[in-house]
């Protein structure tokens, strides 16, 4: 009769629980949490000292686990959009006409009529060539950063480190080093930091039903 009585209350912890330490598994960090602590508080748990211990081992280690801030990606990435319409374009084109410009001056003084005009018309072009350009890059940011944000929404680790990296790139490449784009690269560091792939964590108690499941079997 007792034996019947503790096969009858192995069952019931099998199928009232194991579905929900398996959902528990996937939860986020404080989700899974709370549900513990819930199901640790239940009779069958209290009156099984195994698993009541299993689960207080699970709730141990949940707790030292360090979770994503979700919050926070969004919220920098928020901040990405805002910034990037403040970054400074490297005007190497305009620079290097300019130097041009000044040579040519100094060792033809007696033909300034003469290019004045043509000079003019050629630095004119290429300062709308320029603008042209840094327009494509600043479009070519926000794309990125909004694909960003889709790669979070699938939780798409690869791509969203992928992402990251081709922003930072271009950020350093194509914009002068000011205060905004050491914020921007800042912002960037600590987003590269966080990881967004969905990691499921192993219970002990959750091991322990399987296990008694198979002695059953067996």
């Amino acid at each position: 009769m007792q034996q019947s009585k503790n096969d009858i209350q192995r069952v019931a912890i099998k199928t009232d629980l194991y579905p929900v330490l398996l959902m528990a598994q996937y939860l986020p960090k404080a989700q899974a949490l709370a549900l513990l602590k819930q199901v640790k508080v239940q009779s069958l748990v209290l009156n099984n000292q195994a698993l009541k211990s299993a689960l207080s081992a699970d709730v141990q280690r949940l707790q030292e686990r360090v979770s994503t801030d979700w919050p926070g990606i969004y919220q920098r990435i928020a901040l990405l959009h805002r910034l990037i319409p403040k970054l400074v374009p490297q005007e190497k084109s305009a620079q290097s006409a300019s130097s041009v410009s000044v040579k040519s001056t100094e060792a033809n003084q007696s033909k300034i009529s003469e290019y004045w005009q043509e000079f003019k018309d050629k630095l004119g072009s290429l300062v709308v060539v320029e603008r042209q350009g840094d327009h494509k890059n600043y479009q070519s940011l926000q794309l990125a950063v909004s694909q960003l944000s889709t790669a979070v929404m699938d939780l798409n680790q690869d791509g969203y480190q992928q992402i990251l990296l081709k922003i930072f790139t271009a950020v350093k490449a194509d914009f002068s080093d000011d205060k905004t784009q050491q914020q921007l690269l800042k912002n960037l560091t600590w987003l590269k930091s966080q990881s967004i792939a969905p990691t499921a964590v192993t219970l002990q108690s959750l091991n322990l039903l399987k296990q008694t499941h198979v002695g059953q079997e067996n």
